[in-house]
């Protein structure tokens, strides 16, 4: 299970419900930053305009800001990028080429999402995305660090911390072959 986590000190149901109607998550993708290391990035797109994500969230195990520091290129841009680096693989070579790879062009939202219309709008102008789209739809709830569900423990660069963690549960998968 994958396991958004999104760093928010007083998690309310008005932010959840907010972040559910929305934000979608419109790829996942990593960006060489040298011939041996690459960092990971996370595309979050707030439909409303409102601006209402914060510039700092976890996801699995590590946490990824959009402020403009480390890796960050632009602040508020959307792009999430992790303050750890990450080796280089057979799987996930360097491409020069190709700094920007994405790794998931698969897009998540919560079923309350309310902006399907501009969704589509955005993916027709996106590039990144090539052939079939998977949307995966998600109940997402929120779990804070002191209540019984614990919270998510994430590493930021070399510190380990909790962030109340927005999960996902309950998933859909739909796919738009053309």
């Amino acid at each position: 299970m994958a396991i958004l986590v999104i760093g928010i000190s007083s998690t309310t149901s008005a932010q959840e419900a907010y972040f559910k109607s929305n934000v979608a998550l419109v790829d996942f993708r990593i960006r060489s930053i040298s011939t041996n290391s690459f960092v990971r990035e996370i595309i979050a797109i707030d439909f409303s305009g409102a601006h209402g994500i914060p510039d700092s969230l976890g996801f699995e195990g590590y946490g990824f800001a959009d402020d403009g520091q480390g890796y960050d290129q632009m602040a508020g841009d959307g792009i999430y990028t992790t303050a750890n680096i990450f080796p280089h693989t057979e799987s996930l070579p360097y491409n020069p080429e190709q700094l920007v790879q994405s790794v998931s062009p698969n897009v998540v939202t919560d079923e309350e999402f309310a902006w399907e219309a501009a969704l589509e709008s955005y993916l027709s102008e996106y590039n990144i995305h090539l052939g079939p789209i998977i949307r995966i739809h998600c109940d997402m709830y929120w779990c804070r660090c002191n209540t019984s569900c614990g919270g998510c423990i994430v590493q930021w660069g070399g510190t380990i911390g909790c962030l109340d963690c927005l999960k996902v549960r309950e998933c859909q998968i739909q796919i738009f072959w053309n």
